[in-house]
């Protein structure tokens, strides 16, 4: 929180170090509050980051030779006409086939949705509200389940994912105070 930058490095697979790119940095949208986390598309040529203060996400494309990032667009992930004054972004996640991403609003208290079209572009879609203050949450491997936490009231709860990107509730699990983190995984038979 406070650079309003993402960090480019290179890697060299032979020493395990990295090294700053020759472009040391993006600069993330003005007044946004910095970007809190960043998803690759599952192509590689892509990445969504969400903006904390901004209330936004932005795509930014990527040029795997250079390591470079490049910022495209920013859409806002707010449904408008709302202040977004007591609201923050808290996490991104795009579903296993590439077709939608979402992020989370703390004070809006909502999932917002989006299309990510074939050239890579988003199209918001919709929300879900959540319980109080979403600061993590997770799409399970196959693409059609999300589970949100409530960062003060200790609920998760979960999402089917309909065809066309939105979200349903479905049921709701207690769970510890704060979560700092929710995580979907496959386990073999």
């Amino acid at each position: 929180v406070g650079g309003n930058d993402i960090r480019q490095f290179l890697f060299d697979a032979r020493t395990g170090t990295l090294v700053a790119n020759d472009v040391p940095a993006v600069a993330s949208v003005a007044n946004a509050g910095g970007p809190r986390h960043l998803r690759f598309h599952p192509d590689g040529d892509v990445a969504y980051a969400v903006n904390e203060g901004g209330d936004s996400v932005t795509r930014y494309s990527f040029e795997a030779s250079t390591g470079r990032l490049t910022r495209e667009e920013t859409l806002s992930t707010l449904p408008e006409g709302v202040d977004g004054r007591e609201n923050s972004c808290a996490e991104v996640r795009i579903t296993p086939d590439g077709r939608f991403l979402y992020a989370s609003n703390r004070g809006h208290d909502s999932i917002a949705a989006f299309s990510i079209e074939p050239n890579k572009t988003l199209v918001a879609l919709g929300h879900a509200p959540t319980a109080e203050r979403p600061r993590s949450f997770a799409i399970d491997p196959t693409g059609q389940y999300l589970y949100a936490a409530g960062q003060f009231d200790g609920i998760l709860r979960a999402y089917s994912i309909a065809r066309d990107g939105m979200l349903s509730e479905f049921a709701q699990f207690e769970v510890p105070p704060a979560p700092g983190w929710v995580e979907a995984i496959a386990v073999p038979d």
